[in-house]
């Protein structure tokens, strides 16, 4: 199984990824105002990645605690947008695990 490591940062959108096979990039996510940023580039690039490049493996996905401090962050905050959808509890997230 190989497993990806996302880490970022809420406050100024940046994050690194790091791959098991020995790939790492880094990048900033999609600004959304002057003192917020999406999260979501990291995933889909972790995903793409996945598919390119490990396509007959076994993946992983691990956010570590500052990534996933941001992710639950926007997603409040995007609930002003999407008002029926919610983040999973972390309960939830622990039984996915």
């Amino acid at each position: 199984m190989v497993t990806l490591t996302i880490d970022g940062a809420r406050h100024s959108g940046t994050y690194q990824v790091t791959c098991q096979c020995g790939a790492s990039w880094t990048g900033q996510g999609e600004t959304l105002n002057a003192y917020s940023w999406s999260p979501a580039a990291p995933i889909a690039e972790c995903v793409a990645h996945m598919k390119l490049d490990h396509p007959q493996g076994m993946t992983d996905l691990v956010f570590t605690e500052r990534f996933e401090a941001w992710l639950l962050d926007y997603w409040r905050r995007m609930k002003v947008v999407a008002p029926n959808s919610r983040p999973p509890s972390r309960q939830e997230r622990s039984v996915a695990r």
